[in-house]
Protein backbone atom coordinates (compact mmCIF):
# COMPACT_ATOMS: atom_id res chain seq x y z
CA UNK A 1 0.00 0.00 0.00
CA UNK A 2 2.82 2.13 0.87
CA UNK A 3 4.26 1.72 -2.57
CA UNK A 4 1.14 2.56 -4.31
CA UNK A 5 0.92 5.91 -2.42
CA UNK A 6 4.72 6.67 -3.26
CA UNK A 7 3.99 5.39 -6.75
CA UNK A 8 0.64 8.20 -6.87
CA UNK A 9 2.54 10.99 -5.29
CA UNK A 10 5.22 10.76 -7.68
CA UNK A 11 3.36 10.32 -10.67
CA UNK A 12 1.34 13.09 -9.16
CA UNK A 13 4.10 15.39 -9.18
CA UNK A 14 5.94 14.38 -12.70
CA UNK A 15 2.26 15.50 -14.63
CA UNK A 16 2.50 18.92 -12.22
CA UNK A 17 6.06 19.30 -13.15
CA UNK A 18 5.27 19.10 -16.78
CA UNK A 19 2.36 21.02 -17.09
CA UNK A 20 4.46 23.62 -15.32
CA UNK A 21 7.21 23.17 -18.02
CA UNK A 22 4.80 23.47 -20.90
CA UNK A 23 3.03 26.19 -19.87
CA UNK A 24 6.77 28.04 -19.69
CA UNK A 25 7.32 26.87 -22.86
CA UNK A 26 4.98 28.57 -24.52
CA UNK A 27 5.19 31.52 -22.41
CA UNK A 28 9.18 31.52 -23.42
CA UNK A 29 8.26 31.23 -27.32
CA UNK A 30 5.64 34.37 -26.67
CA UNK A 31 8.67 36.40 -25.30
CA UNK A 32 10.81 35.70 -27.95
CA UNK A 33 8.55 36.81 -30.33
CA UNK A 34 8.61 39.98 -28.88
CA UNK A 35 11.91 40.51 -30.16
CA UNK A 36 12.74 40.99 -33.78
CA UNK A 37 15.86 39.74 -35.11
CA UNK A 38 18.16 42.52 -36.47
CA UNK A 39 17.21 44.72 -33.70
CA UNK A 40 18.98 45.95 -30.61
CA UNK A 41 17.77 45.63 -27.14
CA UNK A 42 19.03 47.36 -24.33
CA UNK A 43 18.59 46.12 -20.65
CA UNK A 44 18.77 49.59 -18.45
CA UNK A 45 19.30 48.65 -14.33
CA UNK A 46 20.07 50.91 -11.37
CA UNK A 47 23.35 49.42 -10.06
CA UNK A 48 25.87 46.75 -11.03
CA UNK A 49 24.09 43.28 -9.88
CA UNK A 50 20.91 44.03 -10.39
CA UNK A 51 21.33 42.17 -13.69
CA UNK A 52 22.22 38.77 -11.65
CA UNK A 53 19.87 39.65 -8.86
CA UNK A 54 16.49 40.24 -10.83
CA UNK A 55 17.31 39.79 -14.75
CA UNK A 56 20.02 36.56 -15.10
CA UNK A 57 17.76 34.26 -16.41
CA UNK A 58 16.13 36.19 -19.05
CA UNK A 59 19.67 37.48 -19.97
CA UNK A 60 20.68 33.97 -20.38
CA UNK A 61 17.70 33.07 -22.91
CA UNK A 62 18.18 36.47 -25.01
CA UNK A 63 21.91 35.66 -25.63
CA UNK A 64 20.97 31.99 -26.73
CA UNK A 65 18.55 33.35 -29.06
CA UNK A 66 19.86 36.44 -30.04
CA UNK A 67 22.73 37.90 -32.14
CA UNK A 68 25.75 39.10 -28.87
CA UNK A 69 26.30 42.63 -30.94
CA UNK A 70 22.22 43.24 -30.66
CA UNK A 71 22.49 43.33 -26.65
CA UNK A 72 23.37 46.18 -24.66
CA UNK A 73 22.78 47.24 -20.52
CA UNK A 74 23.66 50.02 -19.27
CA UNK A 75 24.09 50.98 -15.61
CA UNK A 76 22.88 54.19 -14.12
CA UNK A 77 25.31 54.17 -11.08
CA UNK A 78 28.02 52.03 -10.29
CA UNK A 79 26.95 50.93 -7.04
CA UNK A 80 29.18 53.19 -4.71
CA UNK A 81 27.45 53.37 -1.74
CA UNK A 82 29.58 51.28 0.57
CA UNK A 83 32.85 52.80 -1.33
CA UNK A 84 33.13 49.74 -2.97
CA UNK A 85 31.79 51.32 -6.90
CA UNK A 86 35.11 50.08 -8.46
CA UNK A 87 35.00 46.27 -7.57
CA UNK A 88 31.21 46.31 -8.28
CA UNK A 89 32.63 47.93 -11.75
CA UNK A 90 34.71 44.88 -12.53
CA UNK A 91 32.01 42.43 -11.43
CA UNK A 92 29.64 43.66 -13.48
CA UNK A 93 32.10 44.09 -16.55
CA UNK A 94 32.60 40.00 -15.72
CA UNK A 95 29.20 39.33 -15.52
CA UNK A 96 28.48 40.33 -18.99
CA UNK A 97 31.39 38.81 -20.61
CA UNK A 98 30.64 35.74 -18.89
CA UNK A 99 26.94 35.66 -20.31
CA UNK A 100 28.70 36.61 -23.91
CA UNK A 101 27.86 40.10 -24.34
CA UNK A 102 30.94 42.47 -26.14
CA UNK A 103 32.28 44.55 -23.64
CA UNK A 104 31.79 48.14 -26.02
CA UNK A 105 28.20 46.80 -25.32
CA UNK A 106 28.22 47.20 -21.59
CA UNK A 107 28.33 50.85 -20.19
CA UNK A 108 27.94 52.61 -16.89
CA UNK A 109 26.68 55.85 -16.48
CA UNK A 110 29.23 58.32 -14.63
CA UNK A 111 26.88 61.70 -13.44
CA UNK A 112 26.88 63.22 -10.21
CA UNK A 113 23.36 63.80 -10.40
CA UNK A 114 22.79 59.71 -10.44
CA UNK A 115 24.56 58.69 -7.74
CA UNK A 116 23.57 55.38 -5.49
CA UNK A 117 21.22 55.58 -2.76
CA UNK A 118 18.11 55.84 -1.23
CA UNK A 119 16.73 58.46 -3.04
CA UNK A 120 15.16 58.89 -5.86
CA UNK A 121 16.76 60.36 -9.69
CA UNK A 122 15.15 62.95 -11.75
CA UNK A 123 12.92 61.30 -14.46
CA UNK A 124 13.42 64.01 -17.20
CA UNK A 125 17.36 63.60 -16.53
CA UNK A 126 17.01 59.53 -16.98
CA UNK A 127 15.19 60.41 -19.70
CA UNK A 128 17.44 62.53 -21.67
CA UNK A 129 20.68 60.35 -21.05
CA UNK A 130 18.25 56.91 -21.85
CA UNK A 131 17.49 59.16 -24.89
CA UNK A 132 21.02 59.70 -25.98
CA UNK A 133 21.94 56.35 -25.75
CA UNK A 134 19.24 54.82 -27.37
CA UNK A 135 20.10 57.21 -30.38
CA UNK A 136 23.44 56.55 -30.51
CA UNK A 137 23.23 52.65 -30.70
CA UNK A 138 20.08 52.46 -32.18
CA UNK A 139 17.80 50.88 -29.82
CA UNK A 140 14.50 49.98 -30.07
CA UNK A 141 13.23 48.05 -26.95
CA UNK A 142 14.31 48.16 -23.07
CA UNK A 143 13.89 46.19 -20.82
CA UNK A 144 14.04 47.37 -17.05
CA UNK A 145 12.01 47.40 -13.82
CA UNK A 146 7.94 48.30 -13.22
CA UNK A 147 7.28 51.16 -11.43
CA UNK A 148 7.79 49.40 -7.66
CA UNK A 149 11.06 48.24 -8.45
CA UNK A 150 11.12 44.56 -7.56
CA UNK A 151 12.90 45.46 -4.34
CA UNK A 152 10.80 49.06 -3.74
CA UNK A 153 14.17 50.83 -4.16
CA UNK A 154 14.19 54.37 -5.17
CA UNK A 155 16.41 54.09 -7.92
CA UNK A 156 14.80 51.48 -9.26
CA UNK A 157 11.59 53.22 -9.44
CA UNK A 158 13.71 56.15 -11.05
CA UNK A 159 15.03 54.11 -13.89
CA UNK A 160 11.56 53.27 -14.69
CA UNK A 161 10.31 56.18 -14.83
CA UNK A 162 12.94 57.76 -17.20
CA UNK A 163 12.19 55.10 -19.31
CA UNK A 164 8.63 55.52 -18.86
CA UNK A 165 8.98 59.23 -20.69
CA UNK A 166 11.12 58.62 -23.18
CA UNK A 167 8.66 55.29 -24.44
CA UNK A 168 6.10 58.31 -24.45
CA UNK A 169 8.12 60.77 -26.69
CA UNK A 170 10.29 58.25 -28.95
CA UNK A 171 9.32 55.36 -30.60
CA UNK A 172 10.94 52.61 -28.37
CA UNK A 173 9.05 50.10 -26.55
CA UNK A 174 9.62 49.60 -22.76
CA UNK A 175 9.41 46.07 -21.28
CA UNK A 176 9.32 45.56 -17.54
CA UNK A 177 10.04 43.07 -14.97
CA UNK A 178 6.64 42.22 -12.97
CA UNK A 179 7.05 43.32 -9.01
CA UNK A 180 5.32 40.30 -6.91
CA UNK A 181 4.31 40.33 -3.47
CA UNK A 182 7.23 39.10 -1.07
CA UNK A 183 5.51 35.61 -0.35
CA UNK A 184 5.42 34.68 -3.75
CA UNK A 185 8.84 35.14 -4.62
CA UNK A 186 9.21 32.27 -1.84
CA UNK A 187 6.58 29.77 -3.24
CA UNK A 188 8.74 28.29 -6.13
CA UNK A 189 6.49 26.11 -8.47
CA UNK A 190 3.75 26.96 -5.78
CA UNK A 191 3.27 30.53 -7.42
CA UNK A 192 2.63 29.50 -10.58
CA UNK A 193 -1.28 29.58 -10.27
CA UNK A 194 -0.61 33.58 -9.63
CA UNK A 195 2.12 34.12 -12.39
CA UNK A 196 -0.61 32.32 -14.76
CA UNK A 197 -2.78 35.38 -14.41
CA UNK A 198 -0.62 37.75 -15.70
CA UNK A 199 -0.72 39.34 -19.41
CA UNK A 200 1.25 40.94 -21.82
CA UNK A 201 0.13 44.28 -22.65
CA UNK A 202 0.71 46.75 -25.78
CA UNK A 203 3.09 48.75 -24.72
CA UNK A 204 4.07 47.24 -21.91
CA UNK A 205 4.89 43.35 -21.09
CA UNK A 206 5.28 42.05 -17.33
CA UNK A 207 8.39 39.95 -17.75
CA UNK A 208 7.45 37.61 -15.15
CA UNK A 209 9.22 34.49 -17.72
CA UNK A 210 12.55 35.82 -16.29
CA UNK A 211 12.26 34.08 -12.95
CA UNK A 212 11.43 30.88 -14.82
CA UNK A 213 13.24 31.21 -18.04
CA UNK A 214 16.03 28.56 -17.05
CA UNK A 215 13.62 25.72 -15.64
Amino acid sequence: MNYLVITCIVVFLGIIYNIIQYYLNIKEKIFLQLFKENENIALVIAHPDDEVMFFFPVLKLLFKKKKKNELFILTFSNGNFYNQGKIREKEFYNVWSYLGGEKKNCHIVEDLQIQDGWVFWKGDHIKDILKSYCKKNKIKKILTFDSFGVSGHPNHQSVYRGARLLSKSKDIQIFTLNSSYIIFKYLGPLSFPFLAHNKYTHTYACVYICTYACL
